[in-house]
């Protein structure tokens, strides 16, 4: 069977109170072939992750802004079960210049004890760091990000830019390096958004990547 995937978020703005939200995430691997230690077929098992996440941030002083994210998790391989908890943290502060705008940013995400489910393992404890750019106003964005994570000492990063066309699509285009199925044309990603502005927002997304032998992957969501 095949993987699902789901994730649902609301997001509040509280004017100068700041801005909350929550969010959904779920992942079902579908049927996986069981065996046992003669490698005989013992039937199938499945693997499903689903995590809860309420988020919190607001301006802190002129330019800067600061939040931080709790996330519930529960994971379930087969009969073994986990429940755990992580916390994020990060802040953000903005660049002005003549011409343009800068962005940059720094998290420090999985803070948390460690969890199964079966032993025990750490959470994979990041510190990340990303800068952005607009160089021609709004046309054009230019980001980086670099990843650290620390348990393992794995170095991993991306580039990105997004043109925005006729006031409403978008085309994005990127590289990450240092991830798994991360290399050669496995590292481009590709895609394009449609942001129509009225009363409410609405916004679609969709990016594509080569990930090795599970060949392309497509990745599309509505808000």
């Amino acid at each position: 069977a095949g993987v699902t995937f789901a994730w649902l978020s609301y997001v509040h703005s509280m004017e100068y109170l700041g801005t909350a939200g929550i969010s959904l995430t779920y992942l079902n691997s579908g049927d996986i072939e069981k065996r046992g230690s003669t490698k005989e077929k013992a039937g199938h098992y499945q693997m499903n992750d689903i995590s809860v996440i309420i988020g919190y941030g607001r301006e802190i002083l002129r330019e800067t802004l600061a939040g931080g994210s709790v996330r519930l998790i529960h994971e379930a391989i087969d009969e073994e079960r986990a429940t755990g908890i992580a916390i994020d943290i990060g802040v953000l502060h903005r660049l002005y210049f003549p011409r343009h705008r800068v962005n940059v940013g720094v998290a420090v995400q999985n803070i948390g004890p460690p969890m199964g489910p079966g032993e025990t393992s750490p959470l994979p404890l990041l510190v990340r760091a990303g800068i952005s750019d607009k160089p021609w106003g709004e046309k054009l964005t230019l980001s980086g990000e670099v990843d650290y994570f620390i348990n393992s000492a794995n170095l991993q990063g991306g580039l990105g830019a997004e043109f925005l066309l006729y006031e409403m699509l978008f085309f994005r285009a990127g590289y990450q390096f240092g991830r798994d199925f991360a290399s050669g044309i496995n590292g481009i990603t590709l895609g394009f958004g449609i942001k129509y502005i009225e009363y409410i927002d609405y916004i679609f997304d969709y990016g594509v990547r080569r990930m090795g032998d599970l060949g392309f992957v497509h990745r599309i969501s509505v808000g």
